[in-house]
């Protein structure tokens, strides 16, 4: 089975945030879709 990764960025995270139905946000949605997350040390500064 091949693996599937995503680079998370900045927008994705953010919209995860904001949201008050988690489940909505595309985040949960590629979570569902079996997906692997990295985010890069930029997008975690920018989030911090």
């Amino acid at each position: 089975m091949e693996n599937k990764v995503v680079l998370v960025d900045t927008s994705i995270l953010i919209d995860f945030f904001r949201k008050t139905k988690k489940e909505n946000s595309k985040l949960v949605s590629l979570v569902r879709q079996g997906y692997s997350f990295y985010i890069s040390t930029i997008t975690e500064y920018e989030i911090y």
